[in-house]
């Protein structure tokens, strides 16, 4: 992984990216299952997810007593993704104490499939063994609080 930021009069620009190659390895469970959306067929033949990443962007801006960011993540890992971006403020009221509001905006689509559509390769119907699949999801999350620092 490589990262880096640059700084001038306030402005910041910061990035990072990272990734895992070939190392990902074999896990239990669901994740432990390779799917073929052609066939509809869910096994585990022991493939390895390869070509796990993620990379960051942000930028902040700090201007007399108010500091503004955004900063944006995008992951992959074992064909699923995961976006999350965020944006926040706060304010040095005071010495060490620092009101904030952030609210952050994140995405998670799986590449997994439905359970009707899971068929077990060796009977071709349903399998109803896996009753943990991933599911996409998304939402926001939004913080209000104060920092103090001692």
């Amino acid at each position: 992984e490589i990262g880096a930021n640059i700084t001038y009069f306030g402005l910041t620009l910061a990035g990072s990216y990272g990734n895992w190659g070939n190392s990902s390895y074999e896990l239990s469970g669901i994740y432990s299952y390779a799917y073929d959306k052609n066939s509809l067929i869910y096994n585990n033949s022991g493939v390895k997810f390869d070509d796990a990443k993620y990379y960051t962007a942000g930028l902040a801006y700090e201007f007399g007593p108010y500091n503004f960011s955004a900063t944006y993540f995008k992951s992959s890992f074992q064909n699923n993704d995961y976006t999350a971006t965020s944006i926040g403020v706060d304010y040095k009221l005071g010495k060490g104490i620092i009101p904030y509001i952030e609210y952050t905006m994140f995405e998670f689509k799986s590449a997994q499939p439905n359970i009707s559509e899971i068929r077990d390769p060796n009977v071709g119907s349903a399998l109803n063994v896996l009753s943990d699949v991933i599911k996409d999801n998304k939402g926001g999350v939004l913080l209000i609080g104060v920092m103090l620092k001692f």
